[in-house]
């Protein structure tokens, strides 16, 4: 109100020196004078509006898997190979979650559990580590296909495989051949992915990823006894996995 007490008795050429008189703005220069004084406020409202729609985005189009399919082994396992399983595996399961999709995710875990054996990539090797406990203590995945190596490493530190019907191995009396089903006898399985899928790759790399799956076994994790037991929900989805799994390995 200073202002207005110095003006109070000033003539017209005080207040409008030269002679000058006030105009209104135009629209142009209410945006310019706008913009001038708002246009930080204006940025970071913007860019927190994206942020809140990214991610409103993304939790209404996630895609939220029918199915999880674990892969344990020692080298690394072959994108093209998880994406073709998961297109033709969803064919064998069923919309558990009513959603209109049946929907298939292979979870693959590079982890070197040979002793003295090079780990090529270390950080890859944290990250499977970590996603792999979290999928054991949440249940993800039922279904795993595993080398020779990882199977028996894994069966050894946590025993964790069952038996090929669901049943838990007595302890110290764990027959392989009870809880794992080699690739080449499991039908339809070892018929899903054929060379003419992987054509994206060379042929090198067809053939290197046709011989990882060839020295692949499928098994059931162990379910009954653990925690995820008393969870209904849980339960519900490990005979679904259950079901899945008879489809794939014998067809029926």
């Amino acid at each position: 109100m200073a202002r207005d007490r110095y003006l109070w008795n000033a003539g017209e050429e005080t207040i409008h020196p030269n002679g000058e008189t006030a105009h209104p703005q135009t629209p142009k220069g209410k945006w310019e004078n706008f913009w001038y004084y708002h246009k930080f406020h204006l940025l970071i409202g913007l860019v927190a509006a994206a942020l809140i729609f990214g991610f409103v985005y993304e939790l209404t189009t996630k895609e939220e898997p029918d199915y999880q399919i674990g892969v344990l082994t020692e080298t690394r396992f072959s994108d093209e190979a998880a994406a073709v399983l998961e297109q033709k595996i969803a064919r064998y399961g069923e919309d558990l979650n009513g959603d209109g999709r049946v929907i298939v995710r292979v979870n693959p875990y590079f982890i070197v559990m040979e002793e003295g054996k090079e780990v090529g990539d270390p950080s890859l090797q944290m990250a499977s580590v970590a996603k792999f406990l979290s999928d054991l203590e949440m249940g993800d995945s039922i279904i795993f296909l595993t080398d020779e190596t990882s199977f028996r490493a894994h069966q050894k530190t946590r025993e964790m495989f069952s038996n090929l019907d669901g049943t838990v191995p007595e302890a110290g009396k764990e027959n392989e051949a009870a809880m794992r089903l080699p690739w080449k006898e499991a039908k339809p399985l070892s018929s899903l992915v054929t060379e003419a899928d992987l054509r994206m790759l060379d042929a090198d790399g067809r053939q290197k990823v046709m011989r990882q799956l060839g020295g692949l076994g499928v098994s059931l994790r162990v379910f009954s006894g653990t925690p995820l037991e008393q969870n209904p929900e849980k339960e519900s989805y490990y005979n679904a996995s259950r079901a899945l799994f008879d489809r794939l390995a014998y067809g029926t």
